[in-house]
């Protein structure tokens, strides 16, 4: 029979391997979670972001424009992941949502190709 502590011991060891199981299978089986990638913009269509390299001319900066795309991870492509999708769209998922550049949107470091364009869409 094992002593006290010994017997703690491996009760704390199997509640955090437990605890280690279930996180895998949610995070890495299931993928329940929610990817935020950047996705290729059209900018004469909608308002997309693009980084703001004015403070310093640095030529590995990419000013490439963006739109901000948040879905499931189980739904997401792996080029989505990887961000070196070409194109991409919410058309086959309802829960994909693309949010567009606006001043209440962009973050430091970021600018608007198109102020006036609309400032979060849903796709549908």
């Amino acid at each position: 029979m094992l002593n006290r502590p010994a017997a703690s011991i491996l009760c704390i060891v199997a509640a955090v391997a437990l605890v280690i199981g279930y996180r895998y299978e949610a995070y890495v089986a299931r993928q329940a979670f929610t990817v935020n990638a950047a996705a290729p913009c059209d900018p004469s269509l909608h308002a997309c972001f693009a980084a703001d390299c004015s403070p310093v001319e640095d030529a590995s900066c990419d000013t490439s424009p963006y739109e901000k795309v948040a879905l499931p991870a189980a739904q997401a492509p792996d080029c989505l992941l990887e961000n070196s999708c070409d194109s991409f769209s919410c058309d086959a998922s309802d829960d994909c949502t693309v949010t567009y550049c606006s001043a209440d949107t962009a973050e430091d470091g970021e600018v608007c190709t198109d102020a006036s364009a609309t400032s979060t869409d849903t796709a549908p």
